[in-house]
Formats: C-alpha cells, structure tokens, sequence
C-alpha cells in the first residue's frame, strides 16, 4: 500500500496512508486512492463523478499558488481511464 505503478510510474502520495475511504482520499488529497478509484470505476463513470465534484473547473476563489488541473475526458489519456491529467499520462502528439 501506499504507491501504486501507472503508465510505468510509481505513483506516491506524500505519506504513505492504509486503506482509505472514499471521502478520505478526497481529504487527505491521494493521488494513489484516486487512481484505485478510477480504475474500479471505469473511464466513463470516473470522468463523470469527478466533473460532477467540480475537478477541472474553476474554483472563483484567487488563492496564492493555485493552479486549476484538467480533468481529462475518456480517451485521452494513455492509461485508458479519465481522470486528472497528470503528465505522465498524455498521449503524445
């Protein structure tokens, strides 16, 4: 627990965490929880959940720092599954 390899990556988080739920890989920001989460779900159903939860769109709130992450549709991404666009992940052109 705590990594997880993706698209020939060793994902981390900052800490390694056991097993969380949902809401924990939400608050405590795992990137390792929201891939698992992604993977269980499917592209499609994954893509729209985190769209629903508002990834990928602006806050309206300027904090120092700040910067928006895409949220990448089904299919453009090379590990198959929408999710937030990490840059390891892109299709190359």
């Amino acid at each position: 627990m705590g990594s997880i390899y993706i698209a020939g990556h060793r994902i981390r988080d900052h800490k390694p965490y056991g097993l969380l739920t949902v809401s924990q890989v939400l608050s405590n920001s795992s990137d390792v929880g929201a891939i698992k989460v992604g993977l269980r779900l499917g592209a499609p159903k994954f893509y729209d959940y985190i769209r629903a939860f508002g990834f990928g769109q602006p806050t309206g709130i300027d904090l120092p720092g700040g910067k928006p992450r895409n949220a990448s549709a089904p299919g453009q991404l090379d590990s198959g599954f929408g999710g937030l666009d990490f840059p390891w992940v892109r299709k190359s052109a």
